[in-house]
């Protein structure tokens, strides 16, 4: 629960919502998709609440409207959740496009995969048998089952990566980051989109000792060097998130959730001499990490303290941490790899046919970067306030040549920028050529 109290506080920072737009060969049974909708809120009974008592406790509704029957999914996205009336996810349908979106206060995106493999799990039994009741989710949802499934060695280790962050926090200096104007705030968004062939990136990336989590992470230190001058004196560093559910047995969560954490990949003053230096210099911080308990660091030992802070405390302290530029002291920015999507794990009568992610959104001076794979397609996605300058960095950054480019993969050839480009607000009768169906900016 204190992971849902931190998520919901950060709402003050942006649109901490995760969209996920579905279309399928077919379209979907209106009244199955109903009726399996309440059964997911019974079945996962965080879905079927709301907030209350300063975000302090889910309560549970009587009759949660988790379902809606509305075509105008651009809308939808633009529509924020009211936690404190109603659920934490909203399900959208319209023929064969389904848009799912949940607030990051009920779950992350790791959480999100587990929610809609939940609900086509559901809606398939419900063909076979129209009275089918899924078994409830019984699991603590707080960071108790993580703790009782970590080994003695992973536990120390986790109270000494917390001291090793306090020590760091202590003598930090400023971050290389992407520098995104900050000249008001804005109800929409938009989002600009980079797409990758996954096959090449995990070829390439094993082939030189690392993941493909390595090599985003490689890439954007490098787009970040090439959009903003760098003159040697900030940290090459990004923050990279990591899901927890990888202690758990089995890797994953038995129930929707909050499991994931952000771990720093610092690579100091020494960025390397090509993308495959980089890519090296990554892949030994990163395995160095995971031999001491990636994630598992001050955020897991320390969170828990915060049950006993005041609502209003907690929520002015994430919007301090999250929001303010701080005299460019700001957190790094983020890459979150959603990892790839198995189509068979969210198959309803039959898989998907094509999958858009939106993340949730930071409010500058913050940048988030987030990555998912689907189809044999690499989407890396940003979410900007719809500003010409700001849209300028952002696109600046995902057009350089550092990201790793067709079937080679090899030394990045010139780069005009073609293959960023920006998911306009468009009616949701107007298709998309990169979107199942839907394109919009999020609120």
């Amino acid at each position: 629960m204190v992971l849902d109290r931190v998520a919901a506080a950060a709402r003050c920072s942006g649109t901490w919502c995760v969209h996920v737009g579905l279309r399928f060969p077919a379209p979907l049974d209106a009244e199955r998709l109903a009726r399996a909708s309440s059964l997911l809120a019974e079945a996962e009974p965080v879905l079927g609440c709301r907030l209350v008592d300063g975000a302090r406790a889910w309560e549970t509704l009587p009759d949660p409207p988790l379902y809606v029957a509305r075509g105008d999914h651009d809308a939808l996205v633009c529509e924020p959740l009211d936690l404190e009336a109603g659920p934490p996810v909203r399900i959208a349908h319209d023929g064969d496009r389904l848009l799912v979106t949940a607030s990051h206060a009920a779950t992350d995106g790791g959480g999100m995969v587990h929610l809609l493999g939940r609900l086509a799990a559901i809606y398939r039994a419900l063909r076979d048998d129209p009275d089918h009741r899924p078994a409830v989710s019984e699991m603590d949802r707080g960071l108790d089952p993580l703790w009782r499934a970590l080994p003695w060695k992973l536990r120390l280790a986790a109270l000494s990566n917390a001291g090793d962050r306090l020590q760091t926090l202590r003598r930090a200096f400023p971050s290389h980051q992407l520098r995104i104007p900050v000249d008001g705030r804005t109800t929409e968004t938009r989002f600009l989109v980079r797409e990758l062939p996954s096959a090449p990136l995990v070829a390439w990336a094993r082939a030189r000792g690392g993941t493909v989590n390595d090599l985003l992470q490689a890439a954007m230190l490098r787009a970040l060097v090439a959009v903003e001058p760098w003159d040697g004196t900030t940290a090459l560093t990004v923050n990279s998130t990591v899901d927890l559910r990888r202690y758990l047995p089995g890797g994953r969560a038995a129930a929707v959730c909050n499991l994931s954490t952000g771990t720093l990949v610092t690579l100091g003053r020494e960025l390397g001499a090509d993308l495959a230096d980089t890519l090296g210099r990554v892949a030994a911080v990163t395995a160095a990490q995971k031999a001491r308990g990636r994630g598992l660091g001050l955020e897991v030992v320390g969170l828990p303290l915060l049950s006993w802070v005041p609502y209003a405390r907690l929520e002015a302290g994430v919007r301090q941490a999250l929001d303010a530029p701080r005299d460019g002291r700001r957190p790094a920015d983020s890459i979150s790899n959603v990892g790839a999507i198995d189509p068979a794990w969210i198959a309803f009568d039959a898989p998907p046919v094509a999958l858009d992610l939106r993340p949730q959104f930071l409010h500058p001076s913050r940048y988030q970067l987030a990555s998912y794979a689907f189809g044999g397609t690499t989407r890396l996605v940003s979410a900007v306030w719809p500003s010409a300058a700001r849209e300028e960095r952002v696109r600046a950054l995902l057009a350089t040549p550092w990201w790793p480019r067709l079937a080679a993969c090899e030394a990045p050839e010139p780069d005009d920028g073609a293959h960023a480009h920006v998911e306009p607000r468009r009616r949701h009768d107007e298709p998309s050529s990169s979107t199942p169906g839907w394109a919009a900016p999020g609120r």
